[in-house]
């Protein structure tokens, strides 16, 4: 139950209170490749429906080839089971976004309505970019849980999100496992906009830039003319992290500047077998405020003050 299960958040005096996002334009050359969802009209008050698994695969499938949806509204309409399914290469789930060059990004809304996907499975050892959604632009993901995700591949690896570019992402949680290389988070893989009113509760492995909630927290800064912005809000990890070389934290494995407020590291371990492991962030730099670690943690299997 969604409801109860974010309850957790009571445990740490962290109050939920999600507001709304202005709805953009809608390219009218997207609009054409919607005819897939048989209920809603993509707009913040009558959305697309996501009625079952197929339906949210084949959103999957039109990303990938090219639709990002900009400003177009989905909404969870029910709990999914995705355990079991596979997306036709014996690999599991396809994620909704491509990242590879070109990016293929999911730039729609997509309300989880407070519902829940389970079983989520992805084997994909020599693929990057892997989670529910694998690349996001500007996105907005709201009001989703994702119960017992078993994800394995090689970078950017998320239980929601691979890579999260200047999103925000709220009232979202995560359980399970994620394993791979680099810039892997139980929450997100990279996030480079807003993760608020969100927890993992995952066992995540890899090497570099390791974290319970996110791998790489990065912004802002300005390439190119554009600004990144990334900022963790009212948020926790829990569960045992483990690097085996740099950037290995219970909260966030590294950090490129960006905002890390009112957030716990509540991790049962952590341990790093580079130079830089830390029960909150393992290494970077970021602005912090009110944020608490678990004085129990164990780091490389001993509680440090």
């Amino acid at each position: 139950n969604f409801s109860d299960t974010v309850s957790e958040f009571d445990t740490l005096s962290v109050v939920i209170n999600e507001t709304g996002k202005a709805a953009t334009a809608v390219n009218s050359t997207e609009a054409s490749d919607i005819s897939m969802f048989s209920e809603g009209a993509g707009t913040i008050t009558d959305p697309f429906k996501i009625k079952d698994v197929t339906t949210l695969a084949q959103l999957a499938r039109r990303v990938n080839n090219g639709w990002g949806f900009k400003g177009m509204h989905f909404i969870l309409d029910t709990d999914l089971d995705l355990s079991g399914w596979d997306s036709g290469d014996h690999c599991g789930w396809k994620p909704i976004g491509f990242f590879a060059l070109p990016n293929r990004p999911f730039k729609g809304v997509f309300d989880g309505n407070q519902k829940i996907i389970s079983g989520l499975t992805i084997n994909r050892p020599e693929e990057s970019g892997l989670g529910l959604f694998g690349c996001t632009e500007y996105a907005e993901i709201k009001n989703l849980g994702l119960f017992n995700v078993n994800i394995k591949g090689d970078d950017y690896l998320g239980g929601l999100a691979g890579r999260a570019s200047r999103d925000t992402i709220s009232n979202c949680y995560v359980t399970g496992q994620v394993e791979g290389l680099g810039c892997i988070g139980g929450l997100t893989g990279l996030t480079t906009g807003y993760i608020n009113n969100s927890y993992a509760k995952v066992d995540v492995n890899g090497t570099d830039e390791v974290g319970g909630l996110a791998g790489v927290v990065a912004g802002p800064y300005i390439p190119a003319g554009r600004s990144l912005y990334g900022f963790v809000n009212y948020s926790f990890a829990t569960g045992k992290v483990s690097g085996t070389n740099n950037f290995v934290g219970g909260l966030v494995g590294s950090a490129d500047n960006g905002s890390i407020t009112n957030s716990m590291a509540a991790n049962l371990s952590i341990n790093g077998e580079g130079d830089f492991f830390n029960r909150f962030i393992g290494g970077g730099y970021a602005k912090v405020f009110n944020n608490y670690m678990n004085a129990e943690m164990l780091v490389n299997g001993s509680i440090v003050n």
